[in-house]
């Protein structure tokens, strides 16, 4: 009796186990493509694959086309889908946050201060959370900012400083500021565009 049991508990968890394997989600709007984190006020944007897919549950802010699901939450803490299958019903769970604060960094450092003594190397703009450890920004390239040293603005298509820019910077005094502003990015992954407001000020050195 006991033998029969276990051989029935041990189907059980491998069907499980299997239809767990079924479906793989992977994020498009993050970097880290197994991420189950979506963040409010954002089309989150996951592919799936699964030979037996049917379709989701109905439900608000979640939408799917053909392989191609899109969520956007309302509120902060825990959001459960329901993927459908030929096998039945599949309860997927994501994080829900706000989204970062941005802060735009020169050649990857956190530090607002740009070395004259590398910048002909490092002249490279992107973005990072304010907190280091979200990864929502890691997929936006920079396509476009201004930035402003000593009253004079400086238009940048791409991400990276302008030959003028940085003769400007080398020209500047120790301690000037040059200001950041008006970045654009692009997440080609989701075909999504973003816009950072504010100004962002960065101390030369």
């Amino acid at each position: 009796m006991k033998k029969a049991i276990f051989l029935c508990l041990f189907v059980f968890l491998t069907s499980s186990i299997l239809l767990g394997q079924q479906i793989k989600l992977t994020n498009k709007t993050l970097s880290a493509k197994n991420s189950r984190t979506l963040y409010i006020g954002v089309d989150n944007e996951f592919e799936i694959q699964c030979e037996t897919l049917k379709g989701i549950l109905p439900q608000n802010g979640v939408s799917l086309a053909q392989n191609k699901l899109s969520i956007r939450p309302t509120t902060v803490g825990k959001l459960t889908i329901v993927i459908l299958t030929t096998d039945g019903e599949n309860p997927i769970s994501f994080d829900v946050r706000r989204v970062p604060d941005p802060m735009p960094v020169v050649a990857g450092e956190p530090n607002r201060e740009i070395f004259k003594n590398s910048l002909s190397s490092q002249s490279q703009l992107s973005l990072r959370a304010f907190n280091n450890d979200d990864k929502f920004f890691d997929n936006y390239k920079i396509v476009s900012f201004q930035a402003t040293l000593n009253g004079t603005n400086y238009e940048i298509k791409g991400d990276s400083f302008s030959p003028e820019l940085r003769s400007a910077i080398f020209k500047a005094k120790n301690e000037d500021i040059l200001a950041i502003s008006d970045i654009k990015g692009f997440n080609e992954a989701i075909n999504k565009s973003i816009n950072i407001n504010g100004s962002f000020s960065f101390k030369i050195k």
